[in-house]
């Protein structure tokens, strides 16, 4: 496992992340890789997933309900919410958010081999201060075994500075 300082500058690495405030642990054969000014994507090396780490930032304090709502809105149009949750104060505490909240996202399709491919995604929203954060871990359904133990720990690992 390696710690990603995203925005912190105690490393040369970490003065070229472009997130900031986020501490999240990584295992070491994942990649990483910088996709935009405010977005980072982790892939594991069995290619079975994504996790997309995305910053937000606002002129006034917001709730992780407001980065729950522009992303429904631009990303999740034809996908069901399968499950949604608001954080309890312990799990807000122990990433020192000031919101966060879980929902996760389900969408059928036909490949083109004519199988029904399940696709999950899996939105953690977290607040602190005028910084918002989607966490968005996805894969097809069948591959969540195979992803779920590195995704605990990683999510787990969160710590927002």
């Amino acid at each position: 496992m390696a710690v990603l300082f995203i925005g912190i500058p105690p490393s040369i690495e970490a003065t070229t992340q472009p997130l900031h405030g986020l501490i999240i642990t990584i295992p070491t054969d994942w990649t990483k890789r910088v996709l935009s000014p405010t977005s980072v994507a982790l892939i594991p090396s069995n290619n079975v997933g994504l996790i997309g780490l995305t910053l937000y930032k606002f002129d006034q304090l917001i709730d992780s309900s407001t980065i729950r709502k522009k992303r429904e809105s631009t990303l999740y149009d034809g996908w069901i919410v399968r499950y949604a949750r608001k954080s309890t104060p312990t799990e807000r505490q122990l990433v020192s958010a000031d919101s966060r909240e879980l929902i996760v996202y389900g969408q059928s399709k036909l490949s083109s081999e004519n199988k029904v491919i399940h696709t999950m995604i899996v939105e953690h929203y977290l607040t602190k201060g005028l910084k918002g954060y989607a966490i968005s871990i996805q894969t097809d359904e069948s591959n969540w075994p195979r992803l779920e133990q590195s995704i605990k720990q990683l999510l787990q690992s969160i710590r927002l500075k």
